[in-house]
């Protein structure tokens, strides 16, 4: 956590194994196999990929031959220090060491970002959950968290982009089953730190709620296991207000939105319901909260609402969902 963001949070919280020497210098001793030695191209010109920061093209063979799957997720290392997570997609490739990502999606490991550049690909677990969160605050890791008893069906609490990518959201998340104080309720939560350097948390760690993917978060597989009553996700975004989306059922929208303008709409705090596919809305069956429930609903909330109300906003959440559970 650099000075400028640790200065924030006080104010608002009070191939197969390898035995080359560049692989070996490349991925940290923690960075398992599967892995190879890729050459990193830029996509091709008029290539979907140039508009996905988060993607990366691979070949479908080696993808194959890996053991993983298209969709699911991989780190990426320039350098021992220099790597994010991208979404692999499958493609044909020759060779088949050369992988690709659009501009942005090489300026999330450093805004030079080279039109060629080598790298290894490692098929792991995006996060290292075996670390503490003080751990990976101080390296600036990845960390998974659930908290379930692995039998209920009641409400199923997400928080895919907590720590310091979308801050406070995996607080409000804990806060949330606390104040409901009920057995029927879990979280999972993703916890990014910002690495040291100029990347970012967000830069490194998101991915995005429509593509995060079971074969690479182990403790979302575990939840996802089984159906729900209910999930609810929380999120930040850029923009000033509050979106209450997901595919639950419009009553449940408006339940929620009620108790949020109730909560902090006299504070010039925009409450909005998304309509069917607007950005940012989670309406989209692939959105993990509503992966594994007929009755997601997921709040999206901009800079202030997360840094002034984020207390009020899950408490406003946990007096709709207390006579429900």
């Amino acid at each position: 956590m650099n000075a400028n963001h640790r200065r924030f949070w006080l104010l608002t919280v009070g191939a197969c194994t390898c035995t080359c020497a560049v692989l070996s210098s490349r991925v940290p001793a923690q960075a398992p196999t599967p892995s190879f030695v890729a050459e990193v191209k830029k996509a091709e010109a008029g290539s979907e990929l140039t508009k996905q920061q988060e993607h990366c093209e691979i070949d479908a063979d080696r993808l194959a031959a890996l053991g993983a799957k298209p969709g699911q997720q991989a780190r990426i290392y320039k350098d021992s220090s220099t790597f994010a997570v991208y979404t692999l997609i499958p493609r044909q490739e020759e060779p088949d060491t050369i992988i690709r990502m659009g501009l942005s999606g090489r300026q999330r490991m450093g805004k030079d970002a080279p039109d060629s550049f080598s790298a290894t690909v490692a098929i792991v677990p995006a996060p290292r959950s075996e670390l503490t969160d003080e751990q990976a605050d101080t390296q600036g890791e990845l960390v998974e968290r659930l908290d379930d008893d692995g039998t209920h069906t009641g409400l199923l609490i997400m928080a895919p982009h907590g720590g310091e990518i979308e801050r406070p959201t995996d607080l409000q998340s804990i806060r949330l089953k606390e104040k409901l104080g009920k057995p029927r309720v879990s979280t999972w939560i993703l916890k990014g730190y910002d690495p040291p350097g100029p990347q970012t948390a967000y830069g490194r760690w998101h991915i995005t709620s429509t593509e995060i993917s079971e074969a690479s978060y182990p403790l979302l597989a575990q939840a996802g296991k089984r159906r729900y009553d209910y999930a609810f996700s929380f999120h930040g975004k850029a923009a000033e207000g509050l979106l209450v989306g997901g595919t639950g059922p419009m009553e449940l929208k408006q339940e929620v939105a009620e108790a949020l303008k109730k909560a902090v709409g006299d504070k010039g705090v925009e409450v909005v319901i998304a309509y069917q596919g607007q950005p940012l809305g989670g309406t989209t069956p692939s959105n993990i909260v509503n992966r594994y429930t007929d009755r997601g609903i997921q709040l999206e909330q901009g800079p202030t609402a997360r840094r002034e109300y984020w207390k009020e906003i899950a408490d406003a959440v946990a007096e709709v969902y207390r006579t429900k559970l």
